[in-house]
């Protein structure tokens, strides 16, 4: 599974290129369901894919680890292993934490200003769009 996981033409695409819930439900899924494999092994194999994945991108020196793969013990581990010439360093919750909140924010002020967050020169789009929604809460009594 690992090696069909990592010889996914997606990875063999030139740049600018977005990774979609779309591709991962279309590909992705039904290439890991097609092992058959218990859940342990699943979950294991895909993120030592992940690892691979991430790592096989990093030359040396410093990686600061964040978003929600920075609390996967188990990836981090896998990581350093792939990636030795590499200090993954990863922050204190808070930090990451901060960062994710701070992005989205960021991301929220673009829309609310009508200022595309999505940008075709980084995600491979045909152009550059404004993405998200934005709810209202209810009147509460």
């Amino acid at each position: 599974m690992l090696e069909k996981l990592n010889n996914l033409s997606f990875y063999t695409q030139q740049g600018p290129k977005s990774l979609g819930r779309e591709w991962v439900e279309e590909v992705v899924i039904p290439e890991i369901d097609s092992f058959n494999l218990p859940l342990k092994d699943t979950l294991a194999t895909f993120c030592e894919h992940v690892a691979c994945q991430i790592t096989g991108h990093i030359r040396s020196g410093k990686v600061l680890l964040t978003g929600g793969g920075a609390f996967n013990k188990y990836l981090v581990e896998r990581m350093r292993y792939r990636a030795p010439q590499c200090e993954i360093i990863v922050p204190d919750a808070m930090t990451v934490n901060f960062k994710e909140a701070l992005i989205f924010a960021f991301l929220g002020a673009l829309y609310v200003s009508d200022i595309p967050n999505c940008l075709s020169s980084v995600t491979g789009a045909k152009y550059d769009c404004i993405g998200g929604a934005m709810y209202k809460a209810g009147k509460h009594n």
